[in-house]
């Protein structure tokens, strides 16, 4: 399998891009925990996004430096000497905030 090779070349990241039709994505998920090997999932039109949307690309580039362990954002502070803020977080959640009356 994809992750069978994966782990035997010590991948530290799987990158899939699948059709919503298709819902991979709990398998995915599930494979990652058990090969222990990071993977970003995305999707069909998001991808088609990369060839003219900045914010897309910056997007992925950003979730797919966090999950490496990297850091997005440093902000030096005056009111501390030597002393950084760094922040870092991400979030996936699935559509939007339903409430009903």
């Amino acid at each position: 399998t994809v992750f069978e090779n994966a782990k035997a070349k010590n991948c530290e990241l799987l990158v899939f891009i699948t059709d919503k039709s298709c819902n991979y994505h709990l398998e995915i998920k599930s494979l990652e925990q058990t090969f222990q090997i990071l993977t970003q999932d995305i999707g069909y039109a998001t991808a088609e996004k990369l060839f003219f949307s900045k914010d897309t690309k910056k997007n992925i580039v950003n979730k797919l430096n966090m999950k490496l362990g990297g850091i997005n954002y440093v902000i030096d502070t005056p009111y501390f000497k030597d002393t950084k803020l760094v922040i870092g977080f991400e979030s996936s959640q699935f559509g939007g905030l339903n409430i009903a009356n």
